[in-house]
């Protein structure tokens, strides 16, 4: 011990020897350096609405800065910022945009992204409990808030991610491997025709036939419908089949629809079926009186997917999958090399490589935490209301206005609809509410999208927004009128 005692000393004496400074800068240069970045994002937080929400559709980046060719010899950093901010991203996304409507990705919060430099700059590897407490303690602390704030059990857990694609595929394949010992013939996952498409790869990528997924109809509210869901057990098994997962949602991508959860779960434990649920974009509205009502049953699930990069606001990439109980990741994934063992502390330890899909791991889970930290969960939770107040107001313009059809009522912050003037086929309905969303889009004022709805193609404000107002809802409805009335009298 007293050798250890005297290397451990020696560590912290200061080596004569030069380094070596392949890649480095000075400390002068790193600050200067840095302040630079950080004036930069400054600038674009506190002149966004000003922008521009979408690039140029047009533009082609032959001649960007990105298409520049890699040297020997190394440029300025500082002509490469600015060249950066103008040429790599004034022609990306503007998700942070107060008018990005277009889909359900929530506005980074500025404390998220200072986070994010910190952990980069500290290079951090959040693999293991061994030499990582810090780290590990954050992340194990930010997932077990999580679980508490969707009534799972205190002895839940989970991990983060990259975000509701991988997920949802750990979630999926701790349930095949628990229900199934990886087992998959014959067996049979329940979902929807509106549950995400990353459902359905997970299950790709797990080995099951497409024929295994089998889609339910939707109800008239987007919804899996509880009574087909048990009809379509009780034929399948029936059949020879075996049933054994249902993926539900909470938080459809094109309506914001939510699935009967406490129903669902009550078929799930009487059929012994494993409950999934989604939440990667509805999640964060959990946090609020609205959101709790709407999600009643997701505390029964078994595993849940939800995304802090999208309704609690962190920069990409952040997502998390929780668990009832952690120990079914461990059995799934666990399976330590011959140069691990040092690091297998047992029962009492975390090792994140043993839970997921990756053994390199960032820290994901700081930008969530430090956040919370810095404004506190009321701040979130009035966020979020804020979004669903967005999409109820904006439900009351089109229901007030002339040849407006709410499609689908707000949920979640989505609400869809279409412009139906008189005179018009459904097919040249669905071609102008098409036409009309192009248009805003290459305005640069709103970004919208369309989807399909009932087999009709609808216009969609997705209002999950941090900082939008409700002049700029009534102003974004004006100019789609004006849009509509344009192309109407030109054809």
């Amino acid at each position: 011990m007293k050798v250890v005692e005297e290397m451990t000393r020696d560590v912290f004496d200061r080596v004569d020897e030069k380094r070596p400074m392949h890649l480095s800068l000075t400390a002068q240069e790193m600050r200067k350096l840095g302040y630079a970045a950080v004036d930069m994002l400054v600038e674009h937080y506190n002149g966004i609405e000003c922008k521009p929400v979408i690039d140029d559709l047009e533009w082609r980046p032959d001649d960007c800065v990105a298409s520049m060719p890699f040297s020997n010899q190394g440029k300025d950093p500082h002509e490469l910022l600015l060249l950066a901010r103008d040429d790599i991203f004034g022609h990306s996304m503007q998700m942070n945009h107060p008018r990005f409507f277009a889909y359900v990705p929530g506005a980074g919060n500025f404390v998220g992204a200072v986070a994010d430099q910190l952990s980069s700059g500290f290079n951090v590897s959040c693999v293991t409990n061994q030499g990582n407490l810090g780290p590990v303690t954050v992340e194990r602390k930010t997932v077990a808030w999580l679980c508490e704030q969707f009534g799972l059990p205190n002895t839940a857990g989970g991990l983060f991610t990259s975000g509701g694609s991988a997920a949802n595929l750990i979630a999926l394949t701790a349930a095949r491997h628990i229900a199934l010992a990886d087992s998959v013939e014959d067996a049979v996952v329940y979902c929807t025709s509106e549950t995400h498409r990353c459902i359905g790869r997970a299950l790709f990528i797990l080995g099951f036939r497409n024929d295994q997924m089998h889609s339910l109809e939707t109800n008239e509210c987007l919804q899996m419908d509880p009574a087909h869901l048990a009809e379509a057990i009780e034929e399948d098994r029936d059949a020879g089949k075996i049933p054994f997962c249902v993926a539900a949602s909470a938080g459809t991508t094109s309506s914001g629809s939510v699935d009967p959860l406490d129903q669902i779960a009550e078929i799930c434990e009487r059929e012994s079926l494993w409950l999934h649920v989604d939440a990667a974009f509805g999640g964060g509205a959990i946090l609020t009186r609205r959101g709790r009502d709407q999600m009643r049953g997701i505390e029964r699930a078994k595993s849940i997917a939800v995304d802090p990069h999208k309704w609690f606001f962190q920069p990409y990439e952040c997502g998390c999958v929780l668990v009832r109980d952690p120990v079914m990741l461990y059995d799934t994934f666990q399976d330590l090399a011959v140069y691990e063992t040092d690091t297998d502390g047992g029962s009492t330890d975390i090792n994140y490589r043993d839970m997921g899909l990756q053994r390199s791991r960032n820290f994901k889970a700081f930008k969530l935490w430090l956040s919370l930290q810095v404004f506190g969960v009321d701040a979130f939770r009035r966020a979020v209301d804020h979004g669903l107040d967005l999409a109820e107001m904006a439900e009351r313009i089109l229901r007030a206005r002339k040849h407006w059809h709410v499609v689908t009522p707000a949920k979640l912050g989505i609400i869809t609809f279409q412009y139906r003037p008189p005179g018009l086929s459904e097919v040249e309905v669905d071609q102008l509410n098409e036409q009309m969303t192009n248009a805003m889009c290459r305005s640069g004022y709103a970004y919208m999208s369309t989807t399909q709805l009932f087999g009709r193609k609808v216009q969609r404000l997705c209002l999950n927004r941090l900082d939008a107002i409700e002049t700029e809802i009534t102003e974004t409805i004006k100019k789609l009128e004006l849009i509509a009335q344009d192309f109407c009298t030109t054809q």
